[in-house]
């Protein structure tokens, strides 16, 4: 499921939804209360740790591009760090 800013989904590959500038959930469906932006989630990053996001704490307006910003794939809303979610979410392309 892809998951673009303003909290909408819809069901496109990972490569479109990327491409797009959207997010990827894998596994998820549309509608999915992951996709709201106004709620704190787990941003995986790079070296596999975990940092809490929401959509303010780099000024872009919504975690996913607040977790971009920084390099990371954000897991969705209401997602925590303290189930250690990153160790096997691949970052990147």
């Amino acid at each position: 499921m892809c998951c673009h800013a303003g909290s909408s989904c819809n069901a496109i590959s990972r490569g479109d939804c990327l491409g797009g500038g959207g997010s990827w959930l894998a596994g998820e469906t549309c509608p999915s209360a992951k996709c709201r932006v106004d709620q704190l989630g787990a941003c995986c990053l790079p070296d596999c740790s975990c940092d809490s996001l929401s959509k303010t704490d780099f000024g872009y307006g919504n975690p996913f591009t607040e977790c971009a910003s920084i390099g990371g794939h954000y897991l969705g809303a209401g997602t925590s760090c303290s189930t250690l979610p990153c160790g096997t979410i691949p970052v990147g392309p």
